[in-house]
């Protein structure tokens, strides 16, 4: 398992951008992200549970021992919140469904995908050999 990369934004309760980023391990720590995780302020994220999971048990763990604990207490789940009101909760499904206009990325979807997926091994009919598709 390894993080290749985190995006992130921090939004004010008029959803004014205060900050936002990318980090991936070896770059400087994302300041302003640490700082809102520390100060226990809300951390809203769709199937939020799996990223708090890689945050405090692998990231913190293996990288960067530092960072603050992101706790069950500041995490609001958007999976959870779709699925008291009774809508999909895929994150492809939600947004249609309540009429916003931000769509999941497929193209990266499809690549996360691609990248996560245990190849299967197969016979190749060129050649003959296997472990390639």
């Amino acid at each position: 398992m390894g993080v290749w990369c985190m995006c992130w934004r921090i939004e004010d309760e008029a959803r004014a951008i205060l900050a936002e980023g990318s980090w991936r391990p070896g770059q400087p720590d994302p300041a302003p992200l640490l700082a809102h995780v520390a100060a226990g302020l809300t951390v809203v994220a769709h199937n939020n549970a799996f990223d708090r999971t890689v945050w405090n048990r692998y990231v913190r763990v293996r990288l960067c021992q530092h960072w603050p604990e992101w706790t069950i207490e500041q995490s609001d789940c958007t999976v959870a919140r779709a699925a008291v009101i009774a809508v999909p909760q895929g994150l492809e499904f939600v947004a249609p469904v309540l009429g916003i206009d931000q769509r999941k990325d497929d193209v990266g979807s499809r690549l996360m995908r691609k990248m996560m997926v245990p190849r299967t091994t197969t016979v190749c009919a060129r050649c003959g050999g296997t472990g390639h598709v």
